[in-house]
């Protein structure tokens, strides 16, 4: 059909062909849910949680193009709005069942690897002071079970290797010790029949040579014999006391050695490997500082330790005491201080080792301190009976 007069052509109105200025268009079409812009926000007195939402846009022929028909705001003082917003509770039961799973398979595996290490940390720190226990074998079949079972072999060789050297030593110093009774022996028989001075002199020279030998090779085979009978110690309720006086009686000829002890006061002990402790100490302190006044072996409780009481059984001087720097190794064998290197007052360098050997074969443990103001304190740390 033809349009009527005055009205406006076919498509007028429409983006191709704007009405006539002044005369009404047609209303803006809605565009709903073409795009959903969203926002959050925090304000207001008291503090609100605001979230928006738009349901839809209106299309208008402006240059700024499609602007919002209708906004959804949405107002609630908490962040989860009731859980509108936010539902944190399947979350919060979702988090605690992992972590409380990871606990109950992690725990485990943990706590295995820390006692393997913490197995492995003593078996290193027993073979560091001399000890060569073989550890217990492990079941794991991982790096640390096969690091614990190198362990074990290596404490197992190294503990071979010190018995044998031991037993070597051991059997010299006796092979030894017959030849050297024997030369001292005719020394002393020419010693008789010598009648020139100078032909005494280097005599008496010879002789001094032979027994220091003597002296040495007999410190050697103590210090080898307490070594190899460490295994075999026949641990034994012992009285400190009679230990003590049987160990001055041995070794003290003019100085004096006062025993403060109690009567009853025992430790669980060798009794053999305890005498000659205590006589080597005694001896120490009696050549070091016999001059310089008493020297006391006292005894006391010292305390819960690892694996029940202990007794310290110590061996008091008045003496010079040693240097600091020396103190960590006066229990190795042969060291002497480098003011006590003279033969006269040196020694062998062996008791304080004899010492620290007869007392770790006891289940005990050997230390030494400088005094205030002067002297030096050895003392034997050994379990207590009861």
């Amino acid at each position: 059909a033809e349009p009527r007069a005055g009205s406006a052509p076919s498509g007028e109105g429409s983006p191709g062909h704007p009405p006539p200025v002044g005369a009404p268009g047609p209303p803006p079409p809605v565009i709903p849910g073409k795009r959903l812009d969203k926002f959050m926000l925090v304000a207001g007195n008291p503090r609100l949680y605001w979230t928006g939402v738009s349901l839809g846009e209106v299309q208008r022929p402006t240059p700024g193009g499609p602007v919002p028909w209708a906004t959804l705001v949405l107002a609630s003082p908490s962040l989860s709005g009731g859980g509108l917003f936010f539902d944190y509770k399947p979350w919060l039961g979702l988090g605690s069942g992992l972590v409380l799973i990871s606990i109950l398979w992690w725990l485990p595996f943990v706590h295995g690897l820390t006692r393997s290490l913490t197995r492995m940390t003593g078996v290193a720190e027993e073979i560091a002071r001399g000890q060569f226990r073989p550890p217990r074998p492990t079941k794991r079949r991982d790096e640390l079970g096969r690091l614990g079972r190198a362990l074990s072999h290596m404490s197992g060789r190294l503990e071979g290797y010190v018995t044998g050297q031991r037993r070597f030593l051991g059997d010299t110093a006796h092979e030894l010790l017959s030849p050297l009774a024997r030369l001292e022996v005719a020394l002393s028989i020419l010693e008789q029949r010598i009648g020139a001075d100078d032909d005494r002199r280097y005599l008496d020279r010879s002789l001094d040579e032979v027994r220091h030998m003597s002296v040495l090779v007999n410190d050697l085979l103590a210090y080898t014999k307490a070594g190899l009978r460490a295994q075999n110690a026949e641990l034994r309720p012992v009285v400190v006391a009679e230990i003590a006086r049987q160990a001055v009686a041995r070794e003290v000829a003019e100085e004096k050695v006062v025993v403060d002890v109690p009567e009853d006061c025992r430790v669980c002990a060798d009794p053999d490997l305890l005498l000659r402790a205590l006589a080597n100490g005694v001896r120490n302190a009696v050549r070091y500082a016999g001059g310089d006044g008493p020297i006391a072996i006292t005894a006391g409780q010292s305390g819960v330790q690892v694996g029940g009481d202990t007794v310290d059984v110590s061996v008091v001087d008045h003496g010079p005491g040693v240097p600091p720097e020396a103190i960590e190794r006066l229990f190795d064998p042969f060291f002497r201080p480098e003011d006590a290197r003279t033969r006269e007052t040196g020694g062998t360098g062996l008791g304080l080792a004899i010492v620290k050997s007869c007392v770790e074969a006891c289940g005990g443990s050997v230390s030494v301190r400088n005094r205030v103001p002067s002297g030096l304190e050895l003392m034997l740390r050994l379990p207590a009976v009861g």
